[in-house]
């Protein structure tokens, strides 16, 4: 049997379990089970089309034996080596909730398992489209993708909602409202952040998680979102040997790391702290502004050298 056999089979499994979910909740686990291993899979194929090696841990020089495949973190650094663009956030909520999910998951919330499956969904779709260049419904079948369609259909019209509540909101500046809706929620890593209240400011409201029903303040609420944003930017960058862009440093106010250098301000405190070099008046680095330095690295330099004279 195909390695990509073996990646069709998991998957359309895995929609089976969820399709049986209802009645068994313990479906759950096969359910993940069966979508994670099956994009791997999935991942695995396609690197075994470029070079059947690329799948293997290769041996040391004394070892006798089969040869290992990939573990997950093996396959994602050889995926980025070849430059394939993968959401490896998006693999990590579905590792995520394959780890936890006997503790923190359980059928009572319906929109967690729609959005693992969704999640599942854009994955497959993107990947098979793009790197496989096959069309997903004849590799998978018009029953399983159809179910795949219309989890993705329902999870969105949750997610549309969220989105439009977070519209309603006034906020310090525009970059904090694009930053939240983008944004996963920590704890479970999806998408669905709901504001408490509408038509209001959005730093004096609480936010809940629809996905695991988990509250928060705006203030942990931007934090978490810049983190992430900060962490793709600096992925992406490493991945094409881009040189790394400073767009955020820590707030010499509040001391989280939210003070926006292109904004000139704390996205949390909306703390305005001086940027510009008192000589000459060159902007500061992120962290001359966190410790509230009057003067550039270059000036004080100079200054430190003709005081030593």
């Amino acid at each position: 049997m195909t390695i990509l056999q073996n990646a069709i089979d998991s998957i359309q499994l895995g929609i089976e379990d969820y399709e049986l979910i209802k009645e068994n909740p313990k479906r759950l686990i096969s359910c993940t089970r069966n979508l994670f291993s099956g994009i791997l899979l999935l991942f695995k194929y396609y690197l075994y089309t470029v070079n059947p090696d690329l799948i293997y841990i290769p041996l040391k020089s004394k070892e006798k034996g089969r040869k290992k495949t990939l573990d997950f973190k093996q396959l994602k650094d050889k995926l980025d080596e070849s430059q394939v663009l993968i959401e490896w956030g998006e693999l990590e909520k579905i590792q995520k909730i394959r780890n936890d999910i006997e503790h923190k998951y359980s059928d009572e919330n319906p929109l967690i398992i729609l959005g693992l499956v969704a999640v599942s969904f854009n994955v497959i779709n993107d990947f098979v489209r793009k790197y496989l260049q096959r069309d997903p419904i004849e590799i998978f079948g018009e029953e399983i993708w159809s179910i795949l369609i219309e989890v993705d259909r329902v999870y969105q019209i949750e997610r549309n909602q969220c989105i439009n509540d977070l519209d309603s909101n006034t906020y310090y500046n525009f970059k904090i409202l694009e930053l939240i809706k983008q944004s996963n929620y920590s704890e479970c890593g999806f998408d669905v952040i709901k504001p408490l209240k509408n038509n209001t400011n959005s730093h004096q409201i609480e936010y809940r998680c629809l996905s695991c029903f988990k509250e928060t303040d705006y203030h942990e609420l931007i934090v978490s979102a810049i983190e992430q944003e900060v962490d793709y930017q600096q992925r992406r960058d490493s991945m094409f040997g881009d040189s790394l862009n400073e767009v955020f440093c820590t707030c010499p106010s509040c001391w989280t790391n939210a003070y926006s250098i292109e904004s000139c301000f704390c996205f949390s405190c909306q703390y305005q702290a001086k940027q510009i070099c008192d000589v000459c008046e060159s902007s500061l680095t992120g962290d001359e502004i966190s410790f509230q330095s009057k003067f550039c690295s270059a000036c004080r330099n100079r200054y430190e050298k003709v005081m030593a004279e």
